[in-house]
């Protein structure tokens, strides 16, 4: 059956803008229930791996900087196929978590494998609890997202919340419990009011012929993920820069045609964000910037995000740049034609069974 692009885009605006806060909602509440067992779990981990493709990659990304922040645990974070590729030492008492939403990724349920071979465990992070990846576990991560729906959304943002919780909580950093159960809410509020924030700065982006997405730290997870989605749902040349990256890139192109967003949640990084963005002003460069700082007086086009941590409020603005992606497509009317290489390039990727 073909579902018309129209069709695909307004059913994944929906999946976003109305399941996905329930999906964090229902995540929470399995992870309160589970959480005793997942700590005991983790008490004798000193080092993880962590493992996924394309969004799971990056949430591998966000699952390492949480480690590292909150807890005494070393973490390297790896795409799954170059975990398959190098040969290891790998350290007594080390565990990978391998992220798939589906549990049928065929790179990671391997690198699952690989780590069972090597006496890891294995910590499956997933939203189905009978999948391959699953069954491999010595420990299952359920995102709780009830059919997922169009370019992934609830299940990564959910999968960082699972890992937000978790790391949390084994570590030996004062828990702010209320924040992190009140998110699913705060999502619902923050999701409808996207929706107007985008209407307002469409106009900046819809005939743009490429967007640079700007972040640091725990943002930088947030515009990877920006960026997937502009190329994923709105068929548009996305180019990602860390901070530090950006600053380094001298020949950078950047033309009246061209859009910035930058992602400058308060934080640690915040102050070298706000450098990077007071530079491209003195260039003339047009910005977007989502953030939930008041101290931005030198661009226009705010987006205002709520005032929570940075590794929170990284959680909302991968809702935003969502909803952008997929509103822009909307708006865009995009042809169907893009879906005709789909079933070659689903067999180059290859899921198990």
């Amino acid at each position: 059956m073909v579902i018309k692009m129209t069709e695909f885009l307004n059913r994944s605006l929906k999946h976003i803008i109305e399941e996905q806060p329930i999906a964090l909602k229902e995540t929470w509440n399995w992870v309160k229930k589970k959480l005793e067992r997942v700590i005991t779990v983790f008490k004798d981990i000193d080092k993880i791996y962590l493992a996924g493709c394309g969004d799971s990659y990056f949430v591998a990304i966000y699952g390492s900087l949480l480690f590292e922040k909150f807890t005494r645990i070393r973490t390297e974070p790896y795409e799954s196929y170059e975990f398959l590729r190098y040969k290891y030492n790998f350290e007594e008492n080390a565990a990978l978590i391998a992220i798939s939403a589906s549990g049928r990724t065929s790179k990671t349920v391997d690198a699952a494998k690989k780590a069972k071979e090597n006496n890891l465990k294995v910590i499956a992070l997933t939203n189905y609890e009978d999948s391959p990846l699953a069954r491999l576990a010595d420990l299952k991560l359920i995102t709780q997202v009830k059919n997922p729906y169009g370019p992934p959304s609830a299940t990564s943002t959910t999968a960082m919340y699972i890992l937000n919780i978790i790391s949390r909580n084994i570590g030996d950093t004062k828990l702010n419990k209320k924040e992190l159960e009140k998110l699913p809410d705060i999502s619902n509020e923050y999701l409808k009011k996207f929706l107007v924030d985008v209407r307002n700065i469409l106009e900046y982006i819809l005939n743009k012929d490429r967007v640079y997405l700007v972040g640091a730290g725990p943002s930088y997870v947030s515009v990877l993920f920006g960026g997937a989605k502009f190329r994923e749902a709105a068929w548009m040349h996305s180019i990602v820069f860390e901070a530090e990256e950006l600053s380094h890139y001298g020949m950078i192109s950047i033309d009246e045609n061209d859009v910035i967003i930058l992602d400058i949640p308060k934080g640690a990084s915040e102050e070298k964000l706000m450098e990077v963005s007071k530079a491209l002003s003195k260039m003339g460069a047009k910005q977007i910037v989502v953030t939930n700082s008041n101290n931005i007086s030198w661009v226009n086009e705010v987006i205002e995000i709520p005032d929570l941590d940075e590794y929170n409020s990284s959680i909302i603005s991968t809702m935003f740049y969502q909803v952008l992606a997929v509103s822009n497509a909307i708006a865009k009317k995009l042809p169907v034609t893009g879906f005709r290489y789909t079933n070659i390039l689903t067999d180059l990727i290859k899921y198990y069974k």
